[in-house]
């Protein structure tokens, strides 16, 4: 049986009322490093607050133009999240973010879950364009970028404050057409 959100690494799976403990384990044991690479060092929350949040979070969950994927490995285990976003129908073109818990780091998950990501939105929601971006101190995320066949198509120089000085927010880029050459096995696998 195949499924466009199941890899050979992971699966992308809705977020669920149960995910609220890891989001809850994830903010009383912040990785501000994390923080800082994701968009900000985040303040910390109360537990309560969380908790009145998320149902209202599941709900927005559902909307196309924001969707967060919980990513698990293939023997269930929660190793991260992505997040579409900016969708805009009319342009075809879309965002994303992606953060994978630090013991699940660099064993591919998020090579996979981000190809899952892009294969569904182009080939199922006929978007033509995928705008990304990494902070130019997060040289992980610019090398797995830069691996995958994303395009640098500039620089916002000097738009993160962080660590007490300016970076720049390094913007990539991928099209559908690029995708496919790149990738057409994998995308016929859906």
């Amino acid at each position: 049986m195949k499924n466009t959100f199941t890899g050979k690494l992971v699966r992308l799976r809705a977020f669920e009322p149960e995910d609220l403990a890891l989001f809850e384990a994830e903010d009383k044991n912040r990785d501000t490093e994390k923080d800082r690479c994701d968009y900000m060092i985040q303040l910390p929350r109360a537990a309560w607050k969380l908790r009145e949040d998320f149902p209202s979070r599941l709900r927005r969950e559902g909307e196309m133009e924001t969707f967060r994927f919980m990513i698990e490995d293939l023997e269930g285990n929660t190793v991260g999240s992505i997040n579409a976003h900016d969708v805009d129908a009319r342009m075809g073109t879309f965002s994303y973010g992606l953060g994978i818990y630090e013991p699940y780091r660099r064993r591919g998950y998020a090579r996979e879950a981000i190809l899952l990501l892009l294969r569904f939105y182009f080939l199922e929601l006929r978007m033509h364009k995928c705008n990304t971006a990494a902070y130019s101190f997060n040289e992980a995320s610019i090398g797995l970028h830069r691996s995958l066949g994303f395009v640098e198509e500039g620089r916002l120089r000097e738009s993160v404050y962080t660590k007490g000085r300016y970076f720049d927010d390094v913007c990539f880029g991928m099209t559908r057409e690029e995708f496919l050459e790149k990738y057409s096995e994998f995308a016929q696998e859906g």
